[in-house]
């Protein structure tokens, strides 16, 4: 089985002839939010592939910022592979409280798949939130 996750800003599902088809915008790899923190609703596009017939899966998402904190996650989904393929998505709600890289990673059946990474960038430059490790470099630099 081969896995992929991504983000993006707008995902549904449509008809198209006699089946449903999950369309998408360009996978994001980077999010502008105005300020810090910030709750905001992102979508995750799943996509397996070479699957078994029949093949029993169970999918979850973790969202982590740069510190490896995770801040949003999804439930478990069980489900039963009845082809090759499947592609499906979910809306996530995120607090994201710090800007840098952070993880969207994919469980299958307990082990993780595919990791995409994506980075916050805040608008608000007057901003001076720090976490532990920017607080931590801060004072080393004035005490030096």
């Amino acid at each position: 089985m081969e896995a992929k996750a991504f983000i993006v800003n707008e995902c549904k599902f449509e008809q198209m002839d006699e089946k449903k088809q999950i369309n998408h915008s360009t996978p994001l790899e980077t999010i502008t939010l105005p300020t810090l923190p910030y709750v905001n609703d992102i979508y995750a596009v799943l996509e397996l592939t070479n699957l078994e017939k029949n093949q029993d899966i169970a999918l979850f998402l973790t969202i982590s910022d740069r510190n490896n904190k995770i801040i949003a996650f999804t439930d478990e989904n069980n489900t039963i592979a009845i082809g090759e393929q499947m592609k499906t998505f979910c809306k996530i709600q995120v607090v994201h409280s710090i800007k840098g890289t952070h993880q969207l990673t994919l469980y299958c059946n307990g082990e993780p798949l595919h990791i995409h990474e994506y980075d916050i960038i805040c608008e608000d430059t007057a901003l001076m939130y720090c976490d532990e490790t920017e607080l931590a470099d801060l004072r080393a630099k004035i005490e030096i």
